[in-house]
């Protein structure tokens, strides 16, 4: 079965069934589950909104080659925000639940400049340091550690980071 047939199975609003093969161990693929809630969640949506956001919950693993349903609810309906919620029961059990917030474009008086990034003063001189371990052939024997402080200020606070590299070496004993 093609994605596109399960999505026209699930539009129809009858009881559904996923084959074995859109399933990993013994539950169905989450993203097959997500886009099947959200193709629910945006019928009956007026064509001028989008969709702007998706929160799905995974409660409970949603098994392939068993029978299970989609149940819709619009929650609310403005005029610049839909939400709705769906879910998939199986066995009269939740497996799998989503809330979509469908908007509609609006035109803002408010202008946002353009972000431009802060001049940040360059990483201070590096404080190099070397550990030396002997007897062990084949694996590292020296390590060089690399420290760099960089100071980020905000509001008059300086916010310190530390990065660090490190450098591995092997020597063979002859």
């Amino acid at each position: 079965m093609l994605f596109d047939e399960i999505r026209a199975a699930a539009a129809s609003g009858d009881a559904l069934e996923v084959p074995a093969t859109w399933a990993q161990g013994r539950t169905v693929y989450g993203g097959l589950s997500a886009g099947l809630l959200s193709d629910a969640a945006a019928q009956g949506i007026d064509d001028g909104r989008r969709l702007r956001s998706l929160k799905v919950s995974f409660l409970r693993p949603l098994e392939a080659e068993k029978t299970f349903e989609i149940d819709r609810e619009e929650l609310s309906s403005g005029r610049t925000v839909a939400v709705c919620s769906t879910q998939i029961r199986q066995d009269d059990v939740i497996r799998v639940t989503a809330q979509a917030n469908f908007v509609t474009d609006r035109e803002s008086k408010v202008a946002i400049e353009t972000f431009q990034a802060p001049a940040l003063k360059p990483f201070d001189a590096p404080e190099t340091f070397a550990m030396r371990a002997r007897g062990f052939p084949l694996l590292p024997s020296s390590s060089i550690f690399t420290w760099r402080q960089r100071g980020c200020r905000l509001r008059d606070t300086i916010y310190r980071s530390w990065a660090a590299g490190c450098v591995f070496t092997t020597h063979r004993k002859r």
